[in-house]
């Protein structure tokens, strides 16, 4: 292999294939690199990690066409310190040699005999458009990052009379979107990791994607570029019977004011319990830190509507801060059935968003 290609280019690609590696403790060592193919005038990078595979390909000038396998982040390292230009990769049968001017930098190839094909699959395509998109991030921020329950790492597609249901949870929390939808389809779960990284790569336009049942993998395209990942087996919780019927008490507050009100309780919060205790009056909302509620820290929120009954609930409160990050509108809708009940959290004027926090009991949070 010999091509010449532009370094801010390769660098980038290599940078976002990484992600799809192996770690460097993991005893499969050619999955711990990616293939760099030189091939009918463009340079192919393929990594994976068995569960998800990333492809690419971007135009260079091949002069010899030929493949090996190396460790990519090494060879991103080199390419951060190297000037913007040309730079020429050229390979033999045990080393893959970079150099631009006159320096040059020399990567070991490791074996790619066994280095695992793209799947190959045909499957139904779902399409999704921006208007669903655009609440994707509220779900994504509710996924587990625990892998000792894979499904809760996940984000859950269902269907149910011609209304779609995108949900994530960690037991803790859960975040849904929902809107109208035509084609039906089966329930499937896509690891949370890999569709926050089809929508950074791929923008929150709208999400096309290719489902197969029968090989249990899930591919997205946009252009020369392709993630597949495989679906995430086990039943999702289902949502249904977390959400509360009814509620006693509804407030609509300020978000920035929420955040800022959120940030300054944290001060106190952040290093007993992480626990934020919600004092709903008609007057007003008092937010109190655990643990310190007789000190006299007392965080006044204004309330712009008030519905129900007063009540006093907690949280912790980086869930909520992370809500609340999350949002960019002007106001947020919180109900409550009591304070035992999960609290909901709403967009004022968007039924097609609902987020779940479970409180923390209040005999626990004096």
């Amino acid at each position: 292999m010999k091509v010449t290609i532009l370094n801010t280019q390769l660098k980038d690609l290599l940078a976002i294939a990484t992600k799809f590696c192996v770690s460097r403790t993991s005893s499969l060592s050619s999955l711990q690199g990616g293939l760099l193919r030189a091939k009918n005038g463009h340079v192919e990078i393929i990594a994976t990690n068995l569960n998800d595979f990333f492809f690419t390909k971007v135009k260079a000038n091949v002069i010899e066409e030929g493949e090996g396998v190396c460790d990519i982040r090494h060879i991103v390292d080199f390419l951060n310190y190297l000037k913007p230009g040309d730079v020429t990769l050229s390979s033999s049968a045990s080393t893959i040699l970079i150099e631009t001017e006159k320096t040059k930098g020399t990567f070991p190839i490791i074996s790619s005999t066994d280095y695992p094909a793209l799947p190959s699959f045909e499957g139904e395509t779902l399409e999704f458009n921006e208007n669903v998109l655009k609440n994707i991030q509220l779900v994504l921020l509710a996924a587990s990052k625990d892998q000792a329950r894979p499904v809760l790492t996940g984000v859950n597609f269902s269907y149910k009379q011609n209304v779609l249901y995108i949900s994530a949870t960690d037991g803790f929390r859960l975040s849904l979107i929902s809107g109208a939808h035509e084609r039906e389809f089966t329930s499937f779960t896509i690891s949370a990791a890999i569709l926050e990284e089809v929508i950074r790569l791929f923008g929150k336009k709208q999400l096309s994607m290719v489902i197969s049942e029968t090989e249990k993998f899930v591919k997205f395209v946009d252009g020369d570029t392709m993630i597949f990942s495989r679906l995430i087996d086990g039943e999702f919780p289902p949502f249904a019977r977390v959400i509360p019927q009814e509620h006693r008490t509804k407030i609509i507050v300020n978000r920035e004011e929420l955040l800022r009100n959120i940030k300054l309780v944290s001060v106190f919060a952040r290093d007993i319990s992480s626990t934020a205790i919600l004092e709903i009056k008609k007057e007003g909302m008092h937010l109190v830190p655990r643990g310190v509620e007789r000190d006299g820290t007392d965080i006044f929120q204004e309330i712009q509507t008030y519905e129900g009954e007063e009540t006093r609930v907690a949280f912790n409160f980086r869930f909520i801060l992370e809500l609340l990050n999350a949002l960019d509108t002007e106001t947020i809708v919180f109900e409550s059935a009591s304070p035992t009940a999960p609290g909901v959290f709403k967009i004022e004027g968007n039924d097609d968003f609902i987020h779940i926090v479970m409180p923390i009991r209040i005999e626990e949070a004096v």
